[in-house]
């Protein structure tokens, strides 16, 4: 009986085994965003499998249920200017059709050019805008069956993915992701937490192990040295454990784990 539920576990699959990942209280949205647990999900560069379990009030769990596996789309352009979209299909769902999408302005508004059908797991976009660089295309799968849960899920959808100028915003991300480093790490005391310079705005944020903010400041790139910039973070009055630092500019986030001892 629902009384008798406590909370769903969910489990992402990581080396061919399912860890638990986060839970959700049964009077909660049915809904869970994959973003604290290490390594943090990313689907615009790979996909995962995901189960849930129910727990109930005792604190007995269920066996796992079957599992989903998100779908992860890539596009690029080939000869004759057309764009080439590859996509890992969708799992735990019979797809009906996959509606191909455009965002032929780069605001987000996606407008439907094509569908095929859902074994394709290819799709070549003959006639792309020739006007603008700013394309991105999203995958949408429609499904053969309908659930009612507290939101309404009749479709999934895959990661954006950029072609032409906003691919810029892309490398642009993988750079602060790479050039962002923390030192010590562990640490007691302090951290040094050095990023790299010339985006128009930084937002730090640290959060503990269970995904509470515990840290939140603007920060800016004065007094760069050498394209960089390092900010000095006192952590002497962080319990100990792990945390996740989060570096967020205009072109998307970066996260990093901290462990205070």
């Amino acid at each position: 009986m629902l009384a008798d539920i406590d909370s769903f576990r969910i489990y992402r699959e990581e080396t061919s085994a399912f860890v638990h990942v986060g839970s959700v209280h049964r009077d909660s949205l049915s809904e869970y965003v994959d973003r604290i647990y290490l390594p943090v999900a990313n689907p615009n560069t790979t996909n995962f499998r995901y189960k849930i379990s129910v727990v109930d009030t005792c604190g007995n769990e269920s066996v796992l249920s079957t599992h989903h596996r998100t779908i992860f789309l890539q596009a690029k352009q080939g000869v004759g200017g057309v764009v080439n979209l590859n996509w890992v299909p969708y799992e735990g769902a019979t797809v009906s059709f996959y509606r191909i999408l455009l965002d032929s302005t780069g605001t987000g508004a996606f407008v439907a050019i094509d569908s095929v059908p859902g074994s394709n797991t290819v799709y070549t976009d003959l006639t792309p805008p020739t006007t603008t660089p700013n394309m991105q295309y999203l995958l949408e799968s429609i499904w053969t069956t309908t659930c009612s849960p507290t939101r309404g899920i009749v479709t999934t959808r895959s990661n954006i993915k950029n072609v032409g100028a906003n691919a810029t915003v892309l490398r642009n991300h993988d750079l602060l992701n790479r050039d962002i480093q923390l030192f010590p790490n562990p640490a007691s005391e302090t951290i040094n937490i050095l990023y790299p310079s010339g985006f128009k705005k930084y937002q730090l944020q640290v959060f503990d192990a269970l995904g509470q903010l515990v840290y939140n400041e603007e920060l800016n790139d004065d007094g760069a040295t050498n394209g960089s910039v390092t900010k000095q973070l006192d952590v002497s009055t962080f319990r100990k454990g792990v945390y996740i630092v989060n570096i967020q500019t205009e072109q998307g986030k970066s996260f990093k784990r901290l462990i205070v001892q």
